[in-house]
């Protein structure tokens, strides 16, 4: 029996659409604590850094449209998780004087979160 060495386009265009659901709906979580709340936002921006990697490789099969969808949904996704990691970067005082620009940035937006 050989080894599998190579995933095909169309079979890359479903994983990019799973992993982009999976990450979308991971979002409504329980409340957890800080350490292990920053460990699961690394997993969803690994995850959802792989479900786009998978989406431009799936571009190229027949199931097209299941890879622009994935592409998208890993996309927010990511964008999402993101933005959250910075945040909450930014809440941590020992982490502000590094992110201060980004605070400047983002200062209007987070008061109307906050």
């Amino acid at each position: 029996m050989k080894p599998i060495t190579y995933i095909k386009p169309e079979t890359r265009a479903l994983i990019s659409l799973a992993l982009g659901i999976m990450m979308l709906l991971y979002w409504w979580k329980l409340p957890l604590p800080t350490w292990l709340l920053t460990f699961h936002t690394i997993l969803e921006i690994g995850c959802s850094t792989i479900g786009v990697i998978f989406g431009i490789k799936g571009l190229k099969s027949t199931r097209r449209a299941l890879a622009i969808t994935g592409l998208a949904l890993c996309s927010l996704s990511l964008l999402f998780s993101l933005c959250f990691f910075l945040i909450g970067l930014m809440m941590d005082e020992d982490n502000a004087r590094f992110l201060w620009p980004l605070q400047v940035i983002l200062g209007p937006f987070l008061d109307l979160i906050w």
